[in-house]
């Protein structure tokens, strides 16, 4: 694997016209890595995911399952151990491989079956004329939001097309590298097109200029090989560098973020302020006369095609949960998973907005909002501990999942009792699994409300209210049949 630098100077050179073999006889790399990296498309991170490869406890892990199945039947403490269990396949199976072997399957297999039984239930204006079509500017700014119900202080990420003077928002949480790689993707995909050029302040988080040069992070090097434009820093204190965008920043702000406004769902609001960002710009250039949207169409010539697939903005990390399943992120940052999996090894991908997190196998167990700053906070997935909870109902009163239910469920639930609630705590675990979290509360508040919040009544009502938000309002009633009161009625179709 050779290093992203190299891989981006390859594919600039390829564009310039230079051959396969020019480029590589220049760069000392054979002609198959050139060519590879030609031809590729995509250079999103990848998760860490481990293939399994086939080993010599494959044909044994049925008949371990079967040992463990057949201790729920008895005595806890008259379970297997993974001795007993490599010994009894030594002796009786003629297995040959190692103890420490087993020993590692047993405790795979038993990872695997409690998650099973989760799943059932159990002067800067001349040299700013002279940028050229196509090239852009990027710089963070403060802004104050209304969000959960709390105002608070965001970090927009703000690019300004110098030739056109036009400019686009986005906010996010933080200035990471994700956030700047998912904000500057969505603008792209936005206005079609990539700028060949991008100046960035310094204060961005995708790199730092330490000691006369720039460095940048593994994940901002794989974006901008992605897209194929050139990248650079500016110079502190050097407004001519910069100005515009950061003019941007002044206007944007005033007019985008005056008066303050409620962010619900973050991604809804971006989504908003692409389409406020471009019109408020419909007004002639400061300096040029002319229109700032006739000049952006120049800009939009100006601009590199959009490759074929969209980069994902995440980077992939590895961390063992603690005893409580939780695992530790940014410093004091902690994030639910479900209780079984305490002590497993598991793979985060960390996004601009959220942190999902799997097991080894690429399976997503818990997603949170990311959390960004120096306080600790404590996330938690109220759908990650519903299977636990129909099973020890009695800690409903407790848990973070009560919370997160609507009132008139919270309520439903509050009143039941024993079995009762065991079946309604489970009812809604299964609808979180088959729906998700928030539809699983909405279809259930909803059948509380209607009087028939039984097990299969909430789930046809789930099911019906997902396929409503899919292809739109159904039909109350089924076609006409009066055609066939014809033929099949007295009096031709009279009913009297």
């Amino acid at each position: 694997m050779i290093k992203m630098p190299i891989v981006h100077d390859i594919r600039e050179r390829y564009q310039n016209g230079d051959s396969i073999t020019q480029i590589a006889r220049d760069l000392r790399i054979d002609r198959k890595t050139v060519r590879k990296y030609v031809k590729q498309e995509d250079f999103s991170p990848k998760a860490p995911v481990k293939q399994k490869r086939k080993t010599i406890i494959d044909p044994y892990e049925a008949t371990i399952r079967e040992y463990l199945e057949e201790d729920k039947k008895h005595w806890r403490k008259q379970h297997h151990t993974a001795q007993r269990i490599y010994e009894r396949l030594r002796d009786e199976h003629e297995f040959e491989g190692s103890y420490e072997t087993v020993q590692k399957a047993v405790k795979r297999i038993r990872t695997s079956m409690r998650r099973e039984n989760k799943s059932s239930g159990k002067n800067d204006a001349y040299l700013q004329l002279e940028w050229p079509a196509g090239s852009a500017q990027v710089d963070f700014g403060e802004v104050e939001v209304q969000r959960d119900g709390e105002l608070c202080r965001m970090h927009a990420l703000m690019i300004s097309f110098p030739y056109s003077n036009i400019g686009y928002s986005q906010v996010f949480d933080g200035e990471t590298a994700e956030c700047v790689c998912q904000g500057l993707r969505d603008i792209f995909e936005h206005i079609g097109g990539v700028p060949k050029t991008i100046v960035f302040d310094n204060a961005t988080g995708i790199g730092r200029r330490i000691m006369g040069k720039v460095h940048m992070t593994g994940l901002f090097e794989r974006f901008e090989t992605h897209y194929g434009f050139k990248s650079r820093f500016c110079n502190p204190y050097s407004g001519n560098e910069k100005g515009s965008v950061e003019r941007k920043v002044f206007t944007l702000r005033s007019h985008l973020f005056v008066p303050v406004p409620e962010i619900k769902d973050i991604c809804r609001f971006n989504a908003e302020l692409l389409e406020r960002s471009y019109a408020i710009s419909d007004k002639e250039h400061y300096r040029k006369e002319v229109n700032q949207h006739d000049l952006f169409r120049e800009d939009l010539k100006a601009l590199l095609e959009l490759p074929p697939h969209g980069f994902e903005a995440c980077r992939f990390l590895e961390r063992k949960a603690n005893k409580y399943g939780h695992i530790q992120l940014d410093g004091n940052h902690f994030y639910s998973t479900e209780p079984e999996l305490k002590g497993a090894n598991l793979i985060v991908e960390l996004g601009a907005h959220t942190v999902r997190i799997m097991d080894q196998d690429g399976t997503i167990v818990a997603e949170h909002r990311r959390q960004f700053g120096k306080n600790r906070t404590e996330s938690i997935d109220p759908a990650s501990t519903l299977a636990a909870l129909s099973r020890r109902p009695g800690a409903w009163e407790q848990c973070a999942a009560r919370d997160a239910v609507s009132e008139p469920l919270q309520k439903y639930i509050d009143e039941t009792n024993g079995a009762a609630r065991r079946e309604a705590l489970r009812t809604l675990s299964d609808l979180s699994s088959e729906f998700g979290f928030s539809a699983a509360v909405e279809a259930f508040t909803k059948a509380v409300e209607d009087g028939s919040p039984d097990h299969d009544s909430v789930m046809l009502l789930a099911a019906w209210m997902n396929e409503e938000k899919a292809f739109g309002p159904l039909a109350d009633t089924g076609p006409s049949l009066a055609e066939y009161d014809v033929f099949l009625l007295p009096q031709g179709g009279n009913p009297s």
